[in-house]
């Protein structure tokens, strides 16, 4: 009786242990298809911060999705994503300050969906351009005359009387030498921001804001939030994630509509000179964290950006008072934006796209670093659907000054 019971035992165990095994062959089914990321090469093999690379390779996804890149350890970047090349620029979520010019770091592709990660491929961090070039002219004229003259006049009369004269012409040395020794040195200055770069900085925020401010991670309960991860599936909402979200969401309306006044108020000041709106592209973040990630770059590069503006209208001349008041006004509020978005991320939970390493700084030390015109559009670059080069590098020029006669003693 026993043995038949057991007997009869044993198909139904078979049958309960190969349906686990078929359902748990089933959840890990998406990871083995997957094939492995492998990085090829890249586009360069150096560059400075701010700068961007294409990673070339396969098995990377033809979407991003909550996959990233890192450099260094640190997340970058990524603006384009697709199977088999990503477009990096070199600004991290945090600072990157932290990493060394002149070595060496890995660039690693993170597939969160697959859990697999790419071979590491060395990139050196190299230091920026120098900002400015130099044209040098130098011009010389040497110019010698030398003069001389000899005359001897001998006359002689015969007769009664003889008188021999003999005149000797006196013999004179003219000497009159020029020398031009001024060398004349130009030095052009760099290329300057404008306030037409201030224009696209931030027709490019407001561009941003734009096309995010609607997306439904703004407003979902943390727990089932696109692009998050929550702890466990059966967790309840944290309520108190979702009042950062409601936050984020105050915030994010009010940094469009400030966008699109600071374009409004520069084109009216620029009047009929105001430059046509560039097309952007890739400004599209579909998940939190992305979002919160771009949001962080842009208000970051458009305070740099501004800054450098205001430091070049600083050092010219006839700028307007109102246009300067203006440009000043913007700096102090994408700063505002800047420190913002910092905020939310240091102390929302990693659900909600925070991370409590985030520095309010920039870089996690005071005096923020003014941008140069090389820097705003290399961040602007993969932005732009068609780009145009802020500020014009004039060629040096210079002649020679004019030599003096100096007569010999």
């Amino acid at each position: 009786m026993f043995s038949q019971r057991y007997r009869e035992r044993v198909p139904f165990h078979g049958r309960w242990l190969a349906a686990v095994i078929f359902a748990a062959s089933l959840t890990l089914l998406p990871r083995i298809a997957h094939a492995d990321p492998v990085i090829t090469n890249t586009s360069v093999t150096q560059g400075a911060l701010g700068g961007n690379i294409i990673i070339y390779g396969s098995g990377f996804g033809a979407a991003q999705g909550d996959s990233y890149v890192t450099f260094g350890g640190q997340q970058v970047l990524a603006t384009l994503w697709s199977d088999n090349a990503i477009y990096v620029s070199l600004i991290g979520t945090n600072s990157l300050s932290s990493l060394a010019v002149g070595t060496s770091y890995p660039i690693v592709v993170h597939l969160v969906d697959a859990g697999k990660d790419s071979n590491a491929v060395q990139f050196t961090l190299s230091a920026p351009p120098p900002p400015s070039t130099t044209g040098t002219t130098t011009g010389t004229t040497t110019g010698s005359t030398t003069g001389t003259t000899t005359g001897t006049t001998t006359g002689s009369t015969t007769g009664t009387t003889s008188t021999t004269g003999t005149t000797t012409g006196t013999t004179g040395t003219t000497s009159t030498t020029g020398t031009t020794g001024t060398t004349g040195t130009t030095t052009p200055p760099a290329a300057v921001l404008t306030i037409n770069d201030a224009l696209v900085v931030e027709q490019m925020a407001s561009q941003f804001y734009t096309l995010n401010a609607g997306k439904s991670y703004l407003t979902a309960v943390s727990a089932t939030n696109p692009g998050t991860t929550p702890t466990s599936p059966t967790a309840a909402p944290d309520t108190g994630a979702t009042s950062n979200l409601t936050a984020l969401k105050s915030m994010v309306d009010e940094m469009n509509s400030v966008h699109s006044a600071h374009v409004a108020s520069l084109q009216q000041a620029l009047g009929a000179s105001a430059p046509a709106a560039p097309t952007f592209q890739n400004l599209d973040a579909p998940t939190l964290a992305q979002f919160l990630t771009m949001a962080q770059s842009i208000e970051d590069f458009a305070v740099g950006a501004h800054q450098g503006v205001v430091l070049s209208l600083m050092a010219g001349t006839g700028t307007p008072a109102t246009l300067f008041s203006t440009e000043v006004s913007i700096l102090a509020d994408d700063a505002r934006f800047a420190g913002a978005i910092r905020s939310f991320r240091k102390t929302a939970g990693t659900a909600d796209g925070g991370d409590p390493n985030t520095t309010i700084t920039e870089s996690g030390s005071p005096l923020n670093v003014a941008l140069t015109a090389d820097q705003v559009l290399a961040f602007e670059q993969p932005f732009l659907s068609t780009t145009s080069t802020p500020g014009t590098t004039t060629p040096g020029t210079g002649t020679g000054g004019t030599g003096t006669t100096m007569p010999s003693q």
